[in-house]
């Protein structure tokens, strides 16, 4: 921090992080398998890539384990690698952690070890709200119905509070019929559940979810139209800006489908309005929504 001829002492200050070491320090690891740590996947296989860290002596290898405890310090007595990348497959349900130390040329094994921890969840569940037209009031008699390859697997209603859960279903792509009072049945396809809970929220007249077979940037609408003519989908930022659209044509009363591609709109929370002109030109205007979008 900085003092001036008057004595005034800075407010803010400057900062130098050093790391000194007597050992070669570990790599950063990821894991295309399991990228994010923490979030459950299916795969029962796990990978791991990390790359040479700087070090004054050259890293030429590592020691590394993978255990259901979170601070283990490979030693020689574990694997011994020089390549960038390790594999382990038939991993049971759980948290998994992986760790890794580095060893010089001097044949010095790293003090210090990298650890990344992958949760596995072999079976996956499905949860979420059903709402009136508004998207806020519980929509009751609801039910729900997921499809796999054509065959339905399992079948839920919704409680009065509108909420439904489906639990041990087998992690894949499905299908998901939506019966309501009133609405004609809505089959939201492409419905991808990996490990772990995933939530879908649906409502009366409007929804929307991601269709992973054309990548994460990709949305899915659905629109019920009630009568035939034009369906629009403008998206928004939250401040208001407009930053993408989807038209169709209904040609006869019933749920419309729409896609819309993400890939150049801002990551966060966007919101968005589904409008319908009929042929007679009757303009039917759903509430806002909101729509989660993620890289």
């Amino acid at each position: 921090a900085a003092v001036d001829r008057a004595g005034n002492l800075g407010r803010e200050a400057g900062h130098v992080r050093l790391q000194v070491t007597h050992t070669p320090p570990p790599p950063k690891v990821s894991s295309p398998t399991h990228p994010r740590p923490g979030e459950p996947f299916a795969a029962r296989t796990a990978v791991f890539h990390w790359s040479t860290p700087a070090y004054d002596d050259a890293v030429v290898a590592w020691h590394y384990c993978l255990d259901q405890s979170p601070d283990t310090v490979p030693d020689n007595r574990n694997p011994r690698s020089g390549e960038l990348r390790a594999e382990f497959n038939g991993l049971g349900d759980g948290d998994w952690t992986f760790h890794i130390v580095s060893v010089d040329a001097s044949g010095r094994l790293g003090k210090l070890a990298e650890h990344f921890t992958i949760r596995v969840r072999s079976s996956a569940s499905l949860q979420g709200q059903l709402t009136k037209p508004n998207g806020i009031l519980p929509q009751e008699e609801g039910a729900l119905e997921l499809y796999k390859q054509g065959k339905s697997v399992a079948k839920v209603a919704a409680g009065k509070d509108g909420r439904y859960r489906f639990d041990e279903v087998e992690p894949g792509e499905y299908v998901v019929k939506l019966d309501l009072p009133g609405s004609p049945p809505l089959l939201l396809d492409a419905v991808r559940l990996e490990g772990g809970a995933a939530t879908l929220n649906l409502s009366a007249d409007v929804n929307a979810w991601p269709n992973p077979t054309q990548g994460s940037p990709q949305v899915r609408f659905a629109v019920l139209a009630r009568e035939a003519g034009q369906v629009n989908v403008k998206v928004y930022s939250e401040k208001g800006q407009a930053v993408g659209q989807a038209d169709a044509v209904a040609a006869r009363p019933g749920w419309v489908k729409l896609a819309w591609d993400a890939s150049q709109a801002p990551a966060g929370l966007l919101v968005w309005q589904a409008t319908v002109t009929g042929t007679a030109g009757k303009v039917v205007k759903a509430p806002i929504r909101k729509l989660q979008v993620s890289r």
